[in-house]
């Protein structure tokens, strides 16, 4: 005998001869009746030998309890689906309504309602087409069932009717067909999603964008966007006319790297800038740029930093106006300023001055022939002498003044030292002063501002930073020569360097129209270091 059927299976109670059990009910469904087994005789009572019925009937039971499993397993497992349904239905974040094949909605989840202000029961049983006339969204329905495919479309406009306040609103949506065994269209499952929101600040970032476009591009001067490390990302059109670039020659690449930047020189000051600036600095500067054809142009550059909301900067803006003609006219209205005071000097020197020495000469000689005489009025003679010579004097300092460099190419060197030893005697600071011999400056108009500079330069140390020793270097560099005042004073004030006063003004004007470079920051050691590049064109001879 099969040692299975004389086991009873886990979970199947078996009746005490004589009683019915649960399966009696099982007679017409389910394994049983599919196999054609009766199984009123199974359970039917019996006096014969009970044992041997018993076991037999423990091994119909066997036979028959794994499909009944099987069921309420499928069964459980349906509940459990529609319970997650159930959930996502209810609680996800999207509008779905379930419709029948009229339109007319069946069911429909609470964000669904809440969209119009309902609730789902208010829906039930009524007409999409009623509700929401819409005779392109109706022939898209119809076209769905028709077609029993699935639609989708993204940002449709649609005007509710019964809240004409809220103006145009935007949807994502799919229309998703139900179907039956046989795939005949039995229901439709619309999913719709609210991104108005999201359309309008589209529309915004579209609209800001074309605003700044329209500034960007139309902008007389050059302006751009770099990242951090000085690769371009945008350049207006007028800085790609100006170099007769494309966008697509320039973006992507460093700014130093692209054709507008023709020597070394000017390269290096640029990345020098660009890492300035990418340290939170505003740094500004002259600069001369190659245009389309070899133009060269002078343009007033800046560096601005942008920060995000950390304080990190996250871009860099790069400005630059063309000045070339105004660097022209004030290039010529200084020389003519300066061939003025010259002039001026001149008289001064020649003609006043050689006039009042002759004065002083008769009025010495006068003094000589009153004294001999024993006559009181040599004393005033004396007197209208000692005057005269101190105006001759002051003849001489206005004309130095005036004209405080020579017209020789070695003559702002001689100034300079000459201006350093004065200050010496004059202030009691040591200024000391040296120079390469190859440093010669050919036209006077620099060299005259070079000069003021310094002078300035120097007054700021005295005067500002307490400064006990001043020491200014003039030295030939690649691309020009450059000149160096460093003192060991406390250092321009906060405020003055912050806000930069007409002195400093002054000569970053000065070094603006003689195309110079001017840097001015705290020393290292405490004091200030002005430095100031002048090109090699306003020089004699190749540049070291």
């Amino acid at each position: 005998m099969d040692e299975g059927l004389a086991r009873e299976p886990d979970g199947i109670d078996t009746a005490p001869a004589g009683q019915s059990t649960p399966l009696a009910q099982y007679k017409s469904t389910g394994a049983g009746a599919k196999r054609g087994r009766k199984l009123d005789s199974a359970v039917a009572p019996t006096a014969e030998r009970p044992g041997k019925k018993r076991r037999r009937i423990a091994g119909k039971v066997h036979a028959q309890s794994e499909p009944q499993r099987e069921h309420l397993r499928a069964v459980e497992a349906l509940r459990q689906a529609n319970e997650i349904l159930e959930t996502i239905f209810s609680n996800v974040h999207v509008l779905i309504a379930y419709l029948d094949t009229d339109f007319n909605f069946i069911r429909v989840n609470q964000v669904y309602a809440d969209a119009d202000g309902q609730s789902p029961e208010y829906f039930v049983g009524k007409n999409h087409f009623q509700l929401y006339p819409n005779p392109e969204n109706e022939a898209i329905f119809r076209r769905v069932i028709d077609s029993a495919q699935p639609f989708v479309v993204y940002e449709k406009p649609f005007i509710y009717p019964q809240h004409p306040e809220r103006g145009v609103t935007y949807w994502d949506w799919s229309l998703t067909p139900v179907k039956d065994t046989d795939g005949k269209v039995v229901g439709l499952v619309l999913c719709i999603r609210d991104v108005t929101d999201r359309k309008r600040v589209e529309q915004a970032l579209v609209e800001s964008e074309r605003r700044f476009r329209a500034i960007f591009d139309q902008a007389f001067q050059f302006i751009g966007l770099l990242s951090p490390d000085g690769t371009v990302l945008e350049l207006n059109h007028a800085a790609l006319g100006f170099g007769g670039l494309t966008w697509s020659e320039v973006v992507g690449r460093p700014l130093w790297e692209t054709p507008l930047w023709t020597s070394d020189h000017a390269r290096k000051a640029l990345r020098e800038a660009i890492a300035r600036a990418a340290a939170g600095e505003f740094v500004r500067y002259m600069v001369e740029i190659q245009g389309a054809g070899g133009n060269v142009a002078t343009i007033d550059f800046s560096l601005r930093p942008m920060k995000d909301d950390r304080g990190n900067v996250v871009m860099l803006i790069p400005e630059g106006r063309d000045i070339t003609e105004r660097r022209s006219l004030e290039r010529e209205v200084l020389r003519v300023s300066e061939a003025e005071r010259q002039r001026i000097g001149r008289d001064l020197h020649d003609s006043l001055g050689a006039n009042l020495t002759g004065v002083a000469c008769l009025g010495k000689v006068l003094q000589q022939r009153l004294a001999a005489k024993g006559l009181s009025d040599a004393v005033d003679a004396a007197e209208i002498v000692s005057l005269v010579n101190q105006a001759i004097e002051m003849t001489r300092s206005l004309a130095k003044g005036l004209c405080p460099v020579g017209v020789n190419p070695d003559a702002l060197v001689h100034s300079l030292r000459e201006f350093a030893g004065g200050v010496e005697e004059r202030l009691g600071v040591s200024c000391v002063f040296s120079a390469d011999p190859a440093v010669l400056v050919h036209d006077s108009t620099t060299a005259s501002n070079v000069f003021r500079i310094v002078q300035e330069a120097v007054s700021n140390a005295v005067r500002h930073g307490n400064a006990k020793s001043v020491a200014i270097r003039f030295r030939r560099a690649e691309g020009g020569a450059v000149l160096t005042i460093e003192d060991d004073g406390v250092g321009l004030p906060e405020a003055v360097h912050r806000s930069e006063g007409l002195g400093l003004h002054i000569m970053r004007y000065r070094a603006g129209v003689i195309g110079a470079s001017l840097d001015i920051r705290r020393g290292d050691g405490g004091g200030t270091i002005i430095t100031c590049r002048v090109p090699d064109s306003h020089l004699i001879g190749a540049g070291g």
